[in-house]
């Protein structure tokens, strides 16, 4: 009989290995598509921290923007409230009420300082201006008609945001009642032969206001009005600033947090050769925009000096107390080291890096629009990647540049997570002030 061959034939073999090659390729595919999900995500995210970035800065211009015409809108508006102060008192004879109580709660009358009667501006022309709010929205409509509003990362900051657009909307709305009570007064001027850019003395102006009914009655109507919209416009203001405080807080926390990611890149092209995006000038910049600083601090001066003075008994509720105590223990100098340290891996990195490169990334790849405001930018690079190549070689040659970098990485790690446990006592804190709790 012919010997059994146990040897396993070509024909089985192929198919067993081809079998093998096909999981192995369905693992490598597999694994290639998850790292070019991680890739795609990692580039989308930081896509987004762009984006955001951008968002804040142009929030930050709007909110500016709309607190100069607000400014505007209460200087005009305090101007015309002096002047129908006057005309009003010194027509009926009678002073006028500090408040009174209605339907919607108690009315407060908005202070305004008296009116000069020997002003050379006429008090018809200062009746007659009027100032309307505008306003500066083309960033946030352009955030929520594209969505770019679900990209911020913080859901407190997106609501305070919210809230400020809301309460701009209903001050839009009372422009249109102010202006109609405006028309009013004008009407019942010209019925009574007067036109308001008449150069009237202001003792004449009065005495024909005493002498007409109607026109007293549309003074005081006015006069309602622009309390109201002095009111509004306070108010509004108060808002603005908070949220404009609150945006420069977001973005010193995104600038750390962009200088601690620059840390990491540059931490692991020392350790592993891996350049930023396999570009030499990348990790140039890298190296650079870890070294940057901005340095905060608590101001507590009204807290110290009601704390010195034994005035923290006038906050009555226990709880606001000690929160604010929290707060400021937490926040003060047991901590101040984290936000105002130097690190020595500035000084070294900078004195490594050249000059020409040092001025360039000063010019294009960094922005300070105003003194309490400044953001890391992407630019192109002013030498050829052989040339930054040699600039990253040069920096190895100080020993104590890693270790320090490693160092100032963790500091401004540690220095991200106390501000975000500062948030929420904060927030805390407000709501409760705001609630009326406090009082």
């Amino acid at each position: 009989m012919p010997r059994k061959n146990h040897d396993p034939s070509p024909l089985v073999a192929i198919p067993q290995r081809t079998k093998l090659d096909g999981y192995l390729h369905r693992i490598r595919v597999a694994g290639g598509r998850f790292l070019g999900i991680q890739v795609a995500n990692w580039n989308s995210d930081r896509e987004n921290r762009s984006r955001e970035k951008m968002y804040l800065a142009s929030l930050v211009e709007d909110v500016r923007s709309d607190i100069v015409e607000i400014d505007t809108i209460i200087r005009v508006s305090t101007a015309r409230m002096s002047a129908l102060n006057y005309l009003i008192r010194n027509a009926t004879g009678e002073d006028l009420p500090r408040g009174f109580d209605s339907v919607r709660g108690k009315i407060v009358i908005e202070d305004a300082p008296a009116f000069d009667e020997n002003d050379q501006n006429t008090i018809g022309v200062t009746l007659f201006i009027l100032s309307n709010l505008d306003g500066n929205r083309l960033t946030y409509d352009t955030m929520i008609n594209t969505g770019g509003i679900g990209i911020f990362r913080d859901d407190t900051l997106v609501r305070e945001i919210r809230s400020y657009y809301a309460n701009v909307d209903p001050v839009h709305s009372f422009d249109v009642a102010l202006q109609e009570s405006r028309w009013k007064l004008v009407d019942a001027q010209q019925q009574s032969g007067q036109s308001p850019v008449d150069v009237l003395p202001a003792r004449e102006m009065t005495k024909a206001f005493a002498e007409d009914k109607q026109l007293l009655a549309a003074a005081k109507n006015y006069w309602l009005h622009t309390n109201r919209h002095i009111k509004d416009m306070k108010e509004l203001r108060q808002h603005a600033d908070a949220l404009l405080t609150r945006i420069e807080s977001e973005g010193r926390v995104v600038f750390w947090g962009e200088v601690i990611n620059y840390g990491k890149q540059a931490i692991r092209y020392a350790e592993t050769g891996e350049m930023v995006d396999g570009s030499a000038w990348k990790t140039v910049l890298a190296f650079y925009q870890a070294s940057q600083i901005w340095q905060w601090g608590t101001a507590d001066a009204t807290y110290q000096e009601m704390r010195s003075g034994g005035e923290l008994g006038l906050i009555r509720d226990q709880v606001l107390r000690d929160a604010m105590s929290q707060y400021y223990l937490e926040s003060g100098p047991g901590n101040a080291y984290l936000f105002a340290l130097q690190p020595e891996y500035r000084k070294i990195v900078r004195g490594l890096t050249p000059l020409a490169v040092a001025d360039h990334i000063w010019a294009k790849c960094w922005k300070q629009p105003i003194p309490g405001e400044q953001y890391l930018l992407d630019c192109d690079s002013p030498i050829s990647e052989a040339q930054a190549q040699a600039v990253l070689a040069g920096y190895p040659q100080d020993p104590s540049l890693l270790p320090e970098l490693r160092f100032w990485v963790a500091n401004q790690g540690v220095a991200l997570n106390a501000i975000g446990n500062y948030k929420p006592i904060l927030r805390d804190m407000l709501a409760r002030e705001k609630s009326g709790t406090a009082q």
